[in-house]
């Protein structure tokens, strides 16, 4: 019985959560992220601060919730698509992208497109074995992240295939 509870606490919290990244999002849309209080977000999303403050620490943490769930959401597309190779695997990162546009547009606009960075640096260098390693995993971060800020910028003209083949021939230059 002590199981269930735990989930269904579980799925209460997530919910909470989901409630709090919506109602941000969604007054994003409307106004600067500076000017959103959390009396708002609150009000918005249909709970308490109580209930704010128990899952969340300041705005940022709300978004930074919500970019690790859609990253959770592309590693497990990834899982099931199996990329064959590299190229593949940018196909598929920028197709989810593509879909994710209207959020890194709004990170974007509000100045806080480096949270994605955060995220992006935290996926890519997680298994990086030694300095090597871990050097060339930053310089594919970096240029990814990069590009994928320009490509939004400039209103997403490339199709994912494009993008993707134009950093694998600049990743091929500088391989070994």
């Amino acid at each position: 019985m002590a199981r269930r509870q735990n989930s269904s606490s579980a799925e209460r919290s997530r919910f909470t959560k989901d409630c709090i990244v919506q109602s941000l999002l969604n007054l994003m849309d409307e106004q600067p992220f500076a000017t959103i209080s959390i009396q708002e977000i609150v009000d918005t999303a249909g709970v308490s601060r109580m209930a704010y403050y128990r899952n969340f620490s300041s705005k940022e943490d709300i978004l930074r919730y919500h970019i690790f769930i859609v990253s959770q959401e592309f590693i497990a597309k990834w899982e099931v698509s199996k990329p064959k190779n590299f190229q593949e695997y940018l196909v598929l990162l920028f197709d989810f992208l593509l879909e994710e546009k209207e959020f890194g547009l709004k990170l974007v606009n509000s100045g806080l497109f480096d949270l994605g960075k955060e995220a992006f640096d935290k996926g890519i260098l997680a298994d990086a074995n030694d300095t090597k390693g871990f050097y060339n995993r930053c310089f594919l971060s970096g240029g990814l992240f990069n590009m994928y800020k320009f490509w939004l910028e400039n209103g997403c003209k490339e199709t994912p295939r494009q993008l993707s083949e134009f950093f694998a021939k600049k990743v091929h230059l500088f391989s070994e």
